[in-house]
């Protein structure tokens, strides 16, 4: 309700640490930093999340409407496609958890590069780097984003994702007019 977030991170037989952030006053003055702040990755395209557990989506969501995206929610990977056919004009980059029920995230992924070959995903996943298929998306050149979501990496991830999209679809059109 006050447009904060709560980032939790668990060590097994270490412990667990939350991160609360909460908006507060601008400071009277500004302190510079060497790293982008996660504002300047944010956008106006519209992107569609599925994922099935809804308070991961209404982070997720969260973090990504106040970066200035519009976002379309999908609670599974089959609901996923179905919107995706339903705004596939409109959408520039699709976010895909891994493991969803009715369809995976695979298998929608599979789905909607049948619809438009060239459509931008990202995967996610809550699932321990080490003990996941993660190498397998490394191999094949997919982006994945672990949960839970660290805003800066979530939105550069998605700011990333959407330039090499648009850079490859200029690519394209510069070729045909050859």
């Amino acid at each position: 309700q006050h447009g904060g977030l709560i980032n939790v991170e668990t060590i097994p037989n270490e412990g667990t640490t939350f991160h609360i952030t909460l908006p507060g006053e601008e400071p009277a003055e500004v302190a510079t930093s060497d790293t982008t702040p996660a504002s300047s990755y944010g956008g106006s395209e519209t992107l569609l999340i599925a994922e099935d557990e809804p308070m991961v989506r209404a982070v997720a969501e969260r973090i990504l409407t106040n970066a200035g995206y519009r976002v379309l929610t999908a609670e599974n990977g089959q609901e996923a496609v179905n919107l995706f056919i339903e705004h596939e004009d409109s959408i520039s980059l699709t976010l895909l958890d891994v493991v969803m029920p009715v369809l995976t995230g695979r298998r929608a992924f599979e789905q909607i590069r049948q619809i438009n070959p060239n459509a931008p995903v990202i995967f996610c996943t809550g699932y321990d780097p080490e003990t996941s298929d993660a190498e397998s998306f490394d191999r094949e050149n997919l982006r994945l984003v672990q949960k839970p979501y660290d805003p800066d990496v979530l939105l550069q991830t998605v700011r990333d994702a959407i330039s090499a999209s648009t850079e490859s679809d200029s690519l394209l059109l510069q070729g045909a007019d050859l």
